[in-house]
């Protein structure tokens, strides 16, 4: 498949620049081939950036997103006048989401031989939440967090992409991070330097009963200047197989979208990995631990765990994931 994304970004970013000389109507254009389609990629006078889809019949158009709308643009090609479907991006804080966008559009068209133009309109109704999603911004702690579950994900999906994604249910509010059957893994994420301690948001979260696996991931996450943005990370599970717009669906619940404001603010990598499995002499404090005439009545626990006091991990022995999912590294 050709590097969609990369010829995108690399215009766009570009003409951006050049965009400044133009004025009125003017367009900087590129084509770029999809099957036997020649689209158009182009910059207008504002510096926003469009995909031109050639029509065929009359132009479905959407303008239902406040941020980027499908309209009918009339241009002189040769010496014709042409008619596209021009998907165009109307505000500047989205122009890195709108390019991770249109490279989505190209990519289906050129995958499955789908009209590029019917793509086109149903990948902006499928993105409309993310687009409002990604207005949005989240905290350093929710980034770190993030940013350590999509290192576990990257690492189950080097052997079973589908299966590492349907087991990420963390982002569907669900009690544990990824579950696979009867198998669980608990990710806790923590920046290098601060306290040996993690929280625990509820009584369910470390119960390990009805489990055959349960292991808890811990990943030390340090800031670097030359380490991976979110964007980076889920840049990295889409090219390990992870279907990107289900992947989006599941970023957008913890209100992060590739490409938002920001998202290139923050560099990080993995400093190190430890991991401890969960069973009975594990000291979680769990349902169990409260008498059943009084459990009813306790609306929300919490407590940090103090992981100098926990037994010894494993380190960096990322099969382990794997291992406890239950399927071959």
């Amino acid at each position: 498949m050709p590097d969609f994304r990369s010829s995108v970004e690399t215009f766009f970013a570009l003409s951006m620049e050049k965009s400044r000389g133009l004025s009125g109507t003017q367009l900087i254009t590129q084509p770029i081939p999809v099957g036997y389609v020649d689209a158009l990629l182009a910059v207008d006078a504002e510096g926003l950036p469009h995909l031109l889809v050639p029509a065929r019949g009359a132009v479905a158009q959407d303008r239902r997103s406040a941020a980027v709308w499908i309209t009918s643009r009339e241009l002189q090609v040769g010496e014709q006048v042409e008619t596209f479907a021009d998907l165009g991006c109307r505000d500047r804080d989205l122009v890195r989401v709108f390019d991770r966008l249109v490279s989505e559009v190209l990519e289906v068209a050129d995958r499955t031989g789908e009209r590029l133009d019917l793509v086109q309109s149903r990948t902006l109704v499928e993105w409309r939440h993310l687009l409002s999603a990604a207005r949005g911004s989240l905290s350093h702690e929710a980034v770190t967090g993030l940013f350590g579950e999509l290192s576990v994900l990257c690492h189950l999906a080097q052997s079973q992409p589908q299966l590492a994604l349907d087991a990420w249910v963390g982002p569907n509010l669900a009690v544990r991070d990824f579950l696979h059957g009867q198998r669980s893994i608990e990710v806790k994420s923590r920046v290098v330097g601060s306290e040996e301690r993690v929280r625990i948001s509820s009584l369910d979260q470390l119960d390990g009963r009805g489990l055959e696996r349960f292991v808890l991931a811990v990943v030390d996450v340090q800031d670097h200047e030359f380490g991976q943005s979110l964007g980076h990370m889920v840049d990295r599970a889409v090219s390990l197989g992870v279907p990107r717009l289900a992947l989006n669906d599941r970023l957008a619940n913890f209100g992060f979208v590739a490409g938002m404001v920001g998202d290139d603010d923050r560099r990080m990598s993995v400093a190190r990995l430890r991991t401890w499995t969960i069973d009975a002499s594990f000291p979680a404090l769990t349902g169990a631990d409260v008498p059943a005439s009084t459990l009813s009545a306790i609306v929300g626990v919490t407590y940090a765990l103090d992981l100098t006091q926990i037994g010894e991990p494993s380190i960096d022995d990322w099969d382990v994931l794997t291992a406890t999912m239950g399927w071959a590294a």
